[in-house]
Formats: C-alpha cells, structure tokens, sequence
C-alpha cells in the first residue's frame, strides 16, 4: 500500500514539472531551441582526426556522441557528447535546460551538463554529422554542442591530452638523438 502511494506521489510530481517546465527555458543563442522537438539521426563515437583537427578540450577520442536534428529545420542541429540517457531517445526530445530534457512524456535530469549553441556554420559540427551519418556534405546553420557532465569529460580529456604530450615529448627526443646519431656519423665519416 505505501508503495502504491509511493509511485502516485511520484507521477503527480512528474506531471508537475512536465507542466512548470513545459516551456523551455533557454535564452540567448539556445532559444532557437525553445519549445522544438528533435530526433535523434545516428549515434557514433568521436574520431580521433577531429579531436586533433578542432582540438575540443571537452572531449575525448572514442566519446561516445549523438546526433539530432529539429524536425522543422534541416540544417539546426543538437549534437550531445558522452552516455547519457539522452541516446536512448529517438523521436521528440525537448531540451529545457542543459540538464533538464524531455523524450516523449518522460523527463530527463543530467547530473550535470554544458550547452553552447552557435547561430552559424560550424565546420567541427558539420565533420561530426557526416561522420555519424556515413554521408558528406552537411551544412550546418544552427548547432547546439552539448556536453554531459563537462568536469569529468575535461579531467579525462586533460589526462589523454598529458599522455599525447608525453609520446610527442618522446618521439621528439628521439629524433633530436637521431639526428645527433647523424651528425656524428657524418662528422666521423667526413675526417
């Protein structure tokens, strides 16, 4: 019985908030995102050439990434980094804020996340798209970046970043040793 009273309770506050947040609350750059639905057109992994190409400290190669597009604009697009229940939802997701989305009639709270929304083509955004697609030749107009729980993604993206910096470190000695190898050789071959 207590847990019957329970669950009601639960869905009452769903239905609460579904009716407080029903309007998005995005503002500025992001509120061409107000009151749309998206789907969701692919999931992939980031690939490490555009890691290196656009350097986004926010993320790391191999994150998991998904793609979405508003329904009513072909070229706005919403491109979410790392696992989240987000991917998991295929038609009609609503983003209220960063962290508050709603798919269908369920709602969504992140732990944390960062959104940045820009109102013009964006080559990184466009690369993402037709490398999730497996198609060339997206141009973006709209696209809104966001990341889930961005501190984690920047303490994992620090760390790989240490570890490619400690490789070029090494490889660049080890070439400065060579080339100094060379230069003696050439120096005792020349006497």
């Amino acid at each position: 019985m207590l847990f019957y009273q329970i669950q009601i309770i639960f869905q009452i506050l769903v239905l609460i908030l579904q009716v407080k947040y029903s309007k998005s609350l995005l503002y500025g750059r992001c509120s061409t995102l107000n009151n749309k639905l998206l789907t969701r057109l692919c999931i992939a992994q980031y690939p490490r050439e555009i890691k290196l190409r656009y350097l986004d400290d926010h993320v790391i190669p191999n994150l998991n990434y998904a793609v979405f597009r508003v329904n009513d604009q072909n070229n706005h697009y919403f491109i979410t980094h790392d696992l989240s229940d987000i991917h998991n939802c295929t038609n009609n997701l609503k983003i209220l804020e960063a962290d508050f989305l709603q798919c269908d009639q369920s709602v969504i709270k992140l732990k944390s996340a960062r959104m940045v929304c820009l109102k013009h083509r964006t080559y990184v955004a466009d690369e993402l798209i037709d490398y999730c697609l497996g198609s060339w030749g997206t141009i973006t107009k709209f696209v809104a970046m966001h990341y889930n729980e961005p501190s984690k993604l920047l303490k994992q993206a620090s760390n790989k970043g240490k570890q490619l910096k400690d490789k070029l470190k090494f490889k660049f000695y080890l070439l400065h040793i060579l080339w100094l190898l060379k230069s003696f050789l050439l120096h005792l071959i020349n006497k």
